[in-house]
């Protein structure tokens, strides 16, 4: 009788493997990592008369699956498209600015400004409405401004204006935002170069900064800063006037672990890169969480410490993919 019992408990626990199965069919691969999520069977037995099998099946989310991916990159930091479609994107490692068409195939190439100056550490990139272009040279302590055949125009500002700029904008009206990091402050130079203004001091109070990165502005010109050491993104009207702050340290909806780059599509929807936790976060303007996608990994739709992200006319999303060397690009989400 016990011999049957036994048999008849293993043909039970072949068709609780096979049920999972048909449950959890093969997903693409993803790089395992202690945080993953993982298909998980968990089979208790106890040689008794009254043994009991308790089956758990948990489904691995299929990663969305980018649109096409731009590879060939040393440190890519940041991503911006202009009104035709062109991607610039900040190469540190290869210290270039690279130009590619709409459909990823290169154009062209800046790996110098003013006569042959070398680009040290290349951060932030913009495009105005007449796709004139704008790099940060974060070792340099410049801004560049190059004309849309990429000439060179001008340093923007001067090391009085910032110490270290990281990030940068353009607004509607063209007007030029820098985020200096190491002054914790966002300085603002009008389209003829000319310093504008600036706001933000070091804290962690509203309005305050530890270690801003990335600056984006709405349809309305609002400012949105990632303050990333404080693991949240604050909002101010376009006279700097403090509005508010979403966000706070963690893994879960809508928290951060070192937010990095931000971007805002033509419905005002904000996308912030949370570099700590390999993954896009999408808000509304009042900073309320929408959705996320991506984990850490290096298959198509995973994340390795994303920087910079962008958002084109048709809502399609770049993402740079940093420590995986690419731009991963990905359909309205």
């Amino acid at each position: 009788m016990k011999k049957v019992i036994i048999a008849l408990l293993s043909v039970f626990v072949i068709a609780v493997l096979y049920s999972c199965v048909k449950q959890n069919p093969t997903q693409p691969a993803v790089t395992s990592t202690p945080n993953a999520t993982q298909t998980v069977i968990a089979l208790s037995f106890t040689p008794t008369a009254t043994s009991t099998i308790t089956q758990t099946c948990t489904s691995t989310p299929t990663p969305i699956q980018p649109i096409m991916v731009l590879t060939g990159f040393f440190g890519p930091a940041d991503v911006a498209i202009d009104k035709s479609g062109n991607i610039f994107v900040t190469d540190i490692g290869n210290k270039r600015v690279v130009k590619y068409d709409s459909t990823g195939k290169q154009l062209s190439q800046i790996t110098s400004y003013a006569g042959g100056v070398l680009f040290q550490s290349l951060i932030g990139v913009a495009v105005d409405s007449n796709s004139n272009l704008y790099v940060s040279d974060y070792v340099n302590g410049n801004v560049i401004k190059f004309d849309s055949n990429q000439n060179f125009v001008i340093n923007v500002g001067t090391a009085v204006d910032y110490l270290m700029p990281y990030g940068i904008a353009v607004d509607h009206n063209d007007n030029l935002l820098i985020v200096d990091i190491n002054n914790n402050k966002i300085v603002e130079f009008n389209s003829s170069g000319l310093d504008a203004g600036h706001f933000g001091t070091e804290g962690s109070g509203n309005g305050q900064f530890n270690a801003p990165r990335f600056v984006a502005v709405d349809s309305e010109n609002n400012i949105y800063v990632t303050d990333s050491n404080n693991n949240r993104v604050e909002k101010f009207d376009p006279s700097y006037n403090f509005i508010l702050t979403f966000g706070s340290a963690g893994s879960g909806e809508g928290e951060f672990n070192n937010p990095f780059g931000i971007a805002i599509d033509k419905n005002d929807n904000i996308y912030v890169t949370d570099r700590g936790n390999d993954r896009v976060e999408k808000f509304d303007t009042s900073g309320r969480y929408i959705s996320s996608w991506g984990v850490h990994g290096s298959e198509n739709g995973d994340f390795y410490q994303p920087t910079g992200i962008a958002v084109d006319s048709s809502g399609n999303i770049y993402v740079v993919d940093g420590a995986n060397n690419r731009i991963q690009v990905f359909s309205p989400q």
